[in-house]
């Protein structure tokens, strides 16, 4: 596992790549977390998005940064995604640098099935996103329609 300082640079980077978007707000992020842990989330974002695609997932959205070299497992995906199910909130990402384990993608789509869609977000695909001066919610709104098509 790597060390705090770069977990806490991956989340830095994650709450820079969110606060560009126009349809999620960074409300809870490494900054204000001398207030008190919310739920232990890296990030909390807002959805301040009025666009009727956005309605299903109304409300907060949280946001976990594994910033590792090796594969992020499912025992990392089942943490935070019990932490975002025990609130019956609807969406959340998984910010990580690395690829899924083949249990974890299998555990992301049980949890998309029951109405809990995790996304899976990359750092290398946001570097690029933000690197192009790419449109971040056209990269967002991508990435959530391809989880939602998993499970059609």
């Amino acid at each position: 596992m790597r060390n705090h300082v770069t977990g806490l640079n991956f989340e830095k980077f994650t709450s820079a790549f969110f606060e560009k978007s126009e349809n999620f707000k960074v409300v809870y992020n490494f900054s204000n977390r001398k207030i008190g842990k919310v739920g232990d989330y890296d990030l909390v974002l807002r959805l301040s998005s009025s666009d009727i695609f956005y309605h299903q997932f109304a409300g907060l959205v949280p946001v976990e940064c594994k910033d590792r070299i090796s594969k992020t497992n499912q025992t990392d995906v089942l943490k935070f995604t019990q932490k975002a199910t025990s609130l019956n909130l609807k969406l959340g990402f998984f910010a990580t640098n690395a690829t899924f384990t083949k249990d974890a993608n299998e555990f992301l789509y049980l949890n998309a099935t029951k109405g809990h869609l995790i996304v899976p977000l990359f750092k290398n695909e946001m570097m690029k996103v933000l690197q192009n001066n790419d449109n971040v919610d056209d990269y967002i709104d991508k990435e959530i329609i391809r989880m939602q098509l998993l499970l059609k």
